[in-house]
C-alpha cells in the first residue's frame, strides 16, 4: 500500500482532539486504558504502537470501530517508514 500524504495524522492527534473535547487529562486516559502515564505519553506521541487489545479499549472508550483504530496505527506506520527510507 502507498501513502502518498505529506503529513498523516498519528492515531495518538485523533486521541488528543477526543481528550480535548471529552476535557479529559493525561492520569485519566491512563485509567481509561488501563495503562501507565509514561504509556499514554507515549501513545499520545505516536510512539506507542497500538496492538488488538489497546484498539478495542480506543473502541469501546472513544468510538470508531477496532479495525479503524487498527487501520489508522498500521497506516500511520507505513508512512513513518516511507518517510524514514526516503531520508536515508
Amino acid at each position: 500500500m502507498t501513502i502518498n500524504n505529506s503529513k498523516l495524522i498519528s492515531p495518538g492527534s485523533t486521541i488528543k482532539d477526543i481528550m480535548f473535547d471529552r476535557g479529559i487529562w493525561l492520569e485519566e486516559l491512563s485509567k481509561i486504558l488501563s495503562i501507565t502515564e509514561t504509556e499514554a505519553e507515549n501513545l499520545l506521541a505516536g510512539t506507542y504502537e497500538i496492538h488488538e487489545e489497546m484498539a478495542a479499549k480506543l473502541s469501546q472508550n472513544f468510538g470508531g470501530s477496532r479495525l479503524f483504530w487498527l487501520k489508522r496505527e498500521r497506516e500511520y506506520r507505513e508512512w513513518l517508514s516511507a518517510k524514514k527510507k526516503e531520508s536515508t
